[in-house]
């Protein structure tokens, strides 16, 4: 967990993106513990599916954070440009991000 918390803090410094695009980019590797021996064993290896599962909290809320960052910045700087430009010429430009956006969504899947 002290990791993760790291990870975010330094990510964070960096506007958030770097962690985002790892989560995003790479799948995360389950790697399943044998079954324990005794009731001993079992209660550590629930200590350590909490702890995992804890780590695992910090992140995703890490990414929501720098979703709703990125978020507000693209509703500002829409703002912005909505308030100083022609809504006409917006909307075209939406428009035609929109279905390039939309083109490269189904070539990829």
């Amino acid at each position: 967990m002290a990791d993760a918390a790291r990870d975010y803090e330094q990510d964070a410094r960096l506007d958030g993106s770097p962690l985002l695009h790892r989560l995003l980019t790479r799948p995360m590797l389950r790697v399943v513990q044998p079954a324990p021996a005794d009731e001993e064993a079992e209660e550590e290896s629930a200590d350590e599916a909490l702890e995992r599962l804890e780590a695992e909290n910090q992140i995703m809320k890490a990414v929501l954070r720098s979703e709703r960052a990125e978020a507000a910045s693209l509703r500002a700087r829409i703002a912005e440009l909505s308030a100083s430009g022609d809504a006409e010429t917006l909307r075209i430009d939406r428009d035609r991000w929109a279905s390039l956006v939309q083109r490269l969504l189904f070539a990829a899947g």
